[in-house]
């Protein structure tokens, strides 16, 4: 079966900026054809992950907590620990894609994001039909740059299942300078759209999370290891989007892994790996830089 069979097709996208200014309409046409997205909770994402992984054979570890790793001559060793003690495992590669509080990274010795390179974000799920097929608005992006936001941005988006995404963005350094709180600026964002006449249902699952930009992005290469995603500090600073960039990185990673990963040669293709990813975005990374 396919990874979205079930969930509902976006084609349209609904961005409202300074003034009044407003874009509707639908996605570009890629080579032809239409482009369309769909919006997914993460813990869905991350199980369909999970499970298409163990059917293609990976031993599944979840639940057992990293620790530490140590660099060998011939592997890398990984400390695990779960509920019976600690656990090791000899890797050929430790892939750190364990988001923006990576620990993989800290084991490396790279430090974190600093704040001028961090924003920070509040989602929340709210139940209505208005976003749904046939609802009052029906399956569309709304992306909010609208000057009651600034310098903050704000989004909902559809899951086609009667709820939707809500939230809001905002860099951390403005969000300290000017003396803001992010549950303010959500606030903030529900009452704008309930002044335009689009209420939600009631809240749920409200969090907030840490957004590393791309603008600082860390050496991503090391001996045996490498990091993917938010580790490796792959959000777009103007929207916060983040998933893209992990599953393209990955994509090139895997394009450029020796065959068997273990053999000679690794180290180097890591390197390359970086360097070619470095060098595909570099212009899309300074470009979201400057918009931001």
């Amino acid at each position: 079966s396919g990874f979205f069979d079930g969930d509902v097709p976006i084609q349209d996208v609904d961005i409202r900026g300074a003034d009044g200014a407003r874009l509707c309409g639908r996605l570009p046409t890629v080579d032809g054809a239409q482009v369309h997205g769909y919006v997914v909770p993460r813990y869905e994402f991350d199980e369909r992950l999970r499970v298409r992984a163990v059917a293609a054979g990976a031993d599944d570890l979840s639940g057992r907590e990293f620790l530490a790793t140590e660099l060998h001559p011939a592997h890398r060793v990984v400390s695990l620990r779960d509920r019976h003690g600690v656990h090791t495992v000899h890797a050929d590669l430790l892939v750190g894609a364990d988001g923006a509080y990576s620990r993989v990274r800290r084991a490396l010795g790279v430090p974190m994001t600093g704040i001028r390179a961090s924003g920070i974000a509040m989602r929340a799920y709210a139940k209505t039909d208005l976003f749904d097929v046939g609802g009052g608005i029906g399956p569309r992006l709304m992306i909010e740059f609208g000057r009651e936001m600034v310098p903050g941005y704000g989004w909902i988006f559809p899951t086609g299942r009667r709820v939707v995404n809500i939230g809001v963005g905002v860099a951390i350094r403005d969000l300290r300078a000017r003396g803001l709180d992010l549950r303010e600026l959500f606030d903030r964002y529900v009452k704008l759209n309930e002044d335009r006449g689009i209420t939600l249902g009631e809240h749920f699952d409200r969090r907030a999370h840490q957004l590393p930009q791309i603008g600082d992005m860390p050496r991503l290469a090391h001996p045996r290891a490498v990091l993917l995603g938010d580790a490796g500090s792959m959000i777009n600073p103007v929207s916060g989007e983040g998933i893209y960039y992990g599953i393209a990185a990955a994509v090139r990673l895997v394009e450029a892994l020796p065959d068997p990963v273990g053999g000679p040669g690794l180290d180097s293709r890591l390197r390359r790996f970086e360097h070619e990813f470095r060098r595909t975005y570099r212009w899309h990374i300074a470009s979201t830089r400057v918009a931001h």
